[in-house]
């Protein structure tokens, strides 16, 4: 199936932290990296 990984990376943060992180360069950094759905 086809997931999206900044979504995932987004949803997983969101959960863990219970607030949505928007300035955080971890998260940028992977944004850019994973910015397009991938085969798994």
């Amino acid at each position: 199936f086809k997931i999206n990984f900044r979504e995932a990376l987004l949803k997983v943060k969101v959960s863990k932290e219970g607030v949505q992180i928007t300035n955080d360069s971890d998260i940028a950094l992977t944004v850019m990296i994973y910015d397009k759905p991938y085969e798994v």
